[in-house]
Parts: structure tokens; sequence; C-alpha cells
């Protein structure tokens, strides 16, 4: 059965936001540029660059994470679940 897309849209938010809040520096930041003020103004641009956009967050998240340690790795596996 085929994902909807709200749904999935929402499954990926949530991923984000988590990784966001547990390992990226937002420090010194300007509210603006807060990666989920970021996609906040994406999204207010509409659906489809919202959609695109989270998508290429979360390809860097998942680039990043490579830079994770094995206990890490095994932390943010564990958390996920």
């Amino acid at each position: 059965m085929p994902r909807q897309p709200k749904i999935e849209y929402a499954q990926l938010r949530k991923f984000f936001e988590f990784y966001v809040a547990r390992y990226v520096n937002v420090s010194g930041l300007p509210p603006e540029a807060h990666p989920i003020a970021r996609l906040k103004l994406l999204e207010e641009k509409g659906k489809g660059i919202a959609r695109v956009g989270l998508r290429h967050a979360i390809n860097d998240c998942i680039e990043e994470s490579i830079r994770l340690g094995p206990a890490d790795a095994r932390k943010l596996d564990i958390e996920l679940s």
C-alpha cells in the first residue's frame, strides 16, 4: 500500500525535528536561520517545495551521521526505535 504524502511528510518532519534537537549545533544561529524555522518558511511557500527541502535536509542529516562513532550510532538507533 503506498504511503499517503501527508503522513509521510509528518513522519519525516518528526525525524528532522528529533535530529536537529539532538545532533545539530544551532547555538549562535539567529532564530530565522534555525533549521526548523527555515522549514516553516518552505511550508508557507508550498507543500511541494517544503517536501523537497525536507528530503534534502534529511539527506544532509544522514550524511552527517557518518561522523557518529559506533556508540553514538547505537544510541541513535535506540532513540529512533
